[in-house]
């Protein structure tokens, strides 16, 4: 059965530490948050949900790949 508390919390345990108070201060804006979504943001979150129910992302060291190398151009 899938369980998001395990998985977050497992995909946390791999995160360095810069990352991690990345995490920290996102969680924060995300939890403190008193601003409404717009309709467009909220089908934004649709379709990020469904993409990463399809396995359509990219984990932590894909993207610091893809930023290293426009970093380098």
């Amino acid at each position: 059965m899938f369980n998001p508390r395990e998985e977050l919390h497992n995909l946390i345990d791999e995160l360095s530490y810069d990352d991690l108070v990345s995490l920290l201060h996102l969680i924060k804006r995300i939890i403190i948050s008193d601003e409404e979504l717009t309709e467009h943001e909220i089908q934004e979150i649709e379709l990020a949900k469904q993409q990463i129910s399809n396995g359509e992302y990219m984990d932590i060291e894909e993207v610091k790949s893809l930023f290293a190398k426009d970093m380098e151009n």
